[in-house]
């Protein structure tokens, strides 16, 4: 304002002072006033310091406080796309091995020091923000460090750890406990779960949604949904959001399970987004977890069907990182997905409960690409340098048999979607 003013007084005096022949003077913005017109006004008046002005504006605008990210303006990431973060979210997904399913009786390889969660804990939360780690050199650039939205599997220490860390840092969240939790089998305490951490900076919750209607396990979706408006857009956008835990096992049943869980889960966010969303033209999906399934399975098929992409599929270095992966140790023939990272969990297991060694494609982040969401920036996980000698996770670098999987998505141009009037929700899912 002061620079505005300052400006008018100045086109006064110089309209005044002005030689009667002298074609007009145009008023002109402080965006537009150049070092030529400085230099006019300053030789009209005497008085005028540009310099002297240029220190008084600067001294007053430093006692304004404004937000950082209005100060920042857009960054880039390492591949040279702008990052602008009123359009664009970073979401992190991860299971973190629930406690009571690491003891003797699950038959991990790996030794008991890594398993105790006392020790996996701090590791978790570096993971998830690994601007904390030093050492951690997995993170491609500053938007992918602190996520807006965090998804979290198996979570059985919502309350005495996870919650009060994030709370700490800035995040609020909700919790979803499992019916039907595997931790029952080793532990009368502690039950698994669903967490959704927000950053309270940036996103708003208006909405959630908990299915707890299922009679049975097979007919439970094991999501959370909420919904979510970025604090920064102009527009308020609106963000759907998915946290899931599909069933586990690869027998013709459990693939079977998912795909139910699958299509449950979609005809609940069908029903949540036509009930909660103010426009469900403009709304976007986001749909994180861990589904317990490779991507050519038919409840990913069905996911994709939907008109949702996995942030892992087709950026330019997936193709390299599933190379890499199948240089280490080779892998059946259908593991090898061009478009996904080799692996996101690796584990090993000699017990009763589940026997074998897993390592494949298992966790995803997924975005409404029909809608016009994209991939801003993306960090690949870990495929090797575990350990010598590690034949699955967790590790002394690993604390989870998962990894964590870490992407930013832009909402800046969004295709607005036209449902018909028999059924208006199609699209949202």
């Amino acid at each position: 304002n002061s620079l505005s003013l300052s400006l008018s007084l100045s086109h006064s005096s110089l309209k005044k002072n002005a030689p009667p022949n002298a074609a007009p003077v145009p008023a002109f913005r402080a965006r537009s006033i150049d070092r030529e017109s400085l230099r006019y006004v300053a030789s009209r008046d005497p008085d005028y310091s540009f310099t002297a002005q240029k220190r008084k504006r600067k001294k007053k605008m430093a006692n304004v406080l404004l937000p950082s990210w209005m100060c920042a303006g857009p960054r880039r990431n390492s591949h040279g796309k702008s990052i602008d973060p009123s359009t664009s979210l970073t979401f992190v997904t991860y299971n973190v091995l629930a406690d009571a399913l690491t003891g003797n009786e699950a038959g991990f390889s790996s030794e008991t020091e890594d398993l105790a969660f006392e020790n996996r804990a701090g590791k978790l939360l570096k993971k998830i923000f690994p601007r904390e780690d030093e050492e951690e050199t997995n993170v491609e650039s500053d938007s992918t460090s602190n996520p807006d939205v965090i998804c979290l599997q198996e979570c059985d220490h919502y309350y005495d750890f996870f919650e009060p860390e994030m709370q700490k840092r800035g995040y609020f969240g909700t919790y979803r406990e499992d019916k039907w939790s595997p931790c029952q089998k080793f532990s009368n305490e502690l039950k698994d779960g669903l967490a959704l951490f927000c950053k309270r900076e940036t996103v708003e919750l208006v909405g959630m949604h908990i299915s707890t209607t299922a009679e049975t396990k097979e007919q439970d979706a094991k999501a959370l949904f909420a919904r979510l408006i970025m604090k920064k857009s102009l527009t308020r956008q609106e963000v759907v959001v998915i946290n899931a835990h599909l069933e586990s096992g690869q027998s013709p049943d459990k693939v079977v399970t998912r795909v139910n869980q699958a299509k449950e889960m979609c005809a609940r966010l069908n029903a949540f987004c036509v009930a909660q969303c103010s426009n469900i033209n403009t709304v976007q999906i986001v749909v994180c977890g861990d589904f317990n399934a490779t991507p050519e399975e038919p409840c990913m098929e069905h996911l994709r069907g939907r008109g949702l992409k996995s942030a892992y599929e087709d950026l330019e270095s997936a193709s390299s990182s599933s190379k890499n992966g199948e240089q280490g140790q080779q892998q059946p023939e259908q593991q090898k997905v061009e478009g996904e990272p080799f692996f996101t969990t690796f584990k090993t297991r000699l017990g009763f409960f589940k026997n074998g060694t897993s390592k494949r494609v298992s966790d995803y982040i997924m975005y409404s690409a029909h809608r016009g969401a994209k991939i801003v920036s993306r960090v690949e996980p870990q495929q090797d340098g575990f350990g010598e000698g590690v034949v699955g996770l967790p590790s002394k670098t690993q604390p989870s048999d998962h990894l964590c999987l870490r992407s930013r998505l832009s909402f800046e141009n969004p295709i607005i979607t036209t449902p018909t009037s028999n059924n208006a929700g199609a699209q949202a899912k």
